[in-house]
């Protein structure tokens, strides 16, 4: 073995390759892709979960449809005050529901306006107890990735905001990911932040929402544009979440 191949600690290296398309990963539950399935112009009032077939709608207040609004690429794109996608569907719902479970979810995201919102969340259509809203970039100045959870208790944990500043005006890849108990934040190829401790407790939250948190209400609307979101029934490692973000980070040129 080369002396510096020796002298380079093993433990500091996460091996990596693009991965795509995602279902080549066990446990990918979701997948929506605005390079995949948006062929209208004008607002989103449909699109397919590239892993179930089944197509997520909004006839009441659809996102807006842009061909180009994210570094050259298509995206739907929130007003901060009623634009979303709601889902029920059961499969893509079905991670977050029990004790301790175990998912990741990922976006590629762009900020837009200065109005904070959250990009990814869960909730329940029988109440207005919010379950969880994720990747949430808030876009003051740059913004601030965080995220929170409450278990049907009402109890929430801390909410993580990263030290790490989103870059102003600019698309990232974003991950949350729960370690049943534990929280972790990923921004591009950075892992930033510690863990933090989820809620003990029994969740239930029955829909997903983008550009929104789809409570019985839904609110914390956002103005800012959604490339993709992929959902996972697990935990994924780091050289899985690496694999993943490069190859999201390729598809809507986003720099390193």
């Amino acid at each position: 073995m080369p002396a510096r191949d020796r002298l380079r600690p093993a433990a500091q290296v996460v091996p990596y390759s693009p991965i795509w398309p995602p279902t080549r990963l066990p446990g990918c539950v979701g997948w929506i892709d605005c390079q995949e399935t948006l062929t209208q112009a004008g607002t989103v009032t449909s699109i397919r979960n590239m892993v179930s077939g089944v197509d997520w709608t909004e006839a009441v207040a659809p996102p807006t449809y842009e061909a180009a609004g994210l570094n050259g690429r298509p995206c739907m794109v929130g007003n901060a005050s009623t634009m979303k996608i709601l889902s029920t569907e059961a499969a893509a719902v079905a991670p977050l529901v029990g004790v301790g479970r175990q998912w990741t979810a990922t976006m590629v995201i762009d900020q837009r306006g200065t109005i904070t919102g959250t990009m990814f969340g869960f909730g329940s259509d029988a109440g207005n107890t919010v379950r969880g809203g994720f990747l949430a970039a808030n876009s003051n100045a740059g913004g601030v990735l965080s995220g929170s959870m409450v278990d049907d208790s009402g109890a929430i944990n801390l909410t993580l905001n990263d030290t790490h500043q989103l870059s102003a005006a600019s698309a990232c890849c974003v991950t949350t990911v729960c370690y049943g108990g534990q929280l972790r934040h990923i921004v591009n190829k950075s892992f930033f932040g510690g863990l933090i401790p989820t809620p003990t407790g029994q969740m239930t939250p029955n829909r997903l929402g983008l550009l929104c948190r789809p409570r019985q209400t839904p609110d914390g609307f956002t103005a800012g544009a959604l490339g993709a979101a992929l959902f996972f029934s697990r935990a994924l490692s780091a050289s899985e979440l690496l694999g993943i973000h490069c190859a999201l980070m390729g598809r809507w040129r986003i720099a390193t």
